[in-house]
């Protein structure tokens, strides 16, 4: 994948949940030279990797961040797609541990049964402030946003589903994170500032500046 202190940010969409034919749903690859993710696989992601010359068996993890459909929906298709092209190597599907059984279901109502498949999908989930590695000098930990909250506050906080996190990566001893936090009572403070509540200072994940 190159150099080895190198990050890459390859960006595949960034559009809105209203189509664009100008711009995809948001969505783009984190790599290093050991690893990569693909962060978000709304509809039509298969066919947007195609038209950007981006090999579907290259992609080793996928991150899910939350289930509006232009985030997720595009799933079942790629995990076909990598099936079609005769794949062999595992591949890992992140997120929070309360849309994890949903997933499972989800690709097993499409008829995507593991037996079936030629290569392994592991549905992995994670819980917030949990440090979680994907590879080689490759983490993220994830804390609550506000996006869902308007859900949240219709329904008396009765679906534990409506979770939507924001991302800490550390790839290579790089802190890559949102510039803002928009949850509740930490609206508008900066993020760095929101993660820094939680880590230990002599951690490896620590953030200064």
């Amino acid at each position: 994948m190159g150099n080895e202190s190198q990050v890459k940010i390859k960006f595949i969409g960034t559009g809105s949940a209203k189509v664009n034919p100008k711009r995809f749903f948001t969505s783009f690859i984190l790599s290093n030279s050991n690893t990569n993710i693909l962060i978000d696989c709304g509809d039509g992601i298969s066919r947007k990797l195609y038209e950007l010359e981006i090999d579907l068996n290259s992609i080793e993890n996928i991150l899910i961040t939350h289930l509006h459909p232009d985030h997720f929906t595009g799933i079942a298709s790629l995990l076909v797609q990598m099936k079609l092209l005769k794949r062999t190597k595992r591949i890992n599907i992140f997120l929070h541990k309360n849309l994890s059984e949903f997933l499972e279901k989800f690709l097993k109502r499409v008829y995507l049964f593991k037996e079936r498949f030629p290569f392994e999908y592991e549905i992995i989930s994670y819980n917030f402030d949990d440090k979680i590695e994907i590879g080689n000098k490759f983490n993220f930990l994830a804390k609550p946003n506000s996006h869902l909250d308007k859900y949240d506050n219709s329904f008396n906080n009765n679906y534990d589903y409506l979770v939507s996190p924001s991302f800490l990566f550390e790839v290579n001893n790089k802190k890559i994170y949102p510039e803002l936090c928009i949850r509740n009572s930490q609206r508008g403070k900066k993020i760095i500032d929101i993660f820094k509540q939680s880590l230990n200072p002599s951690s490896s994940f620590w953030l200064n500046g």
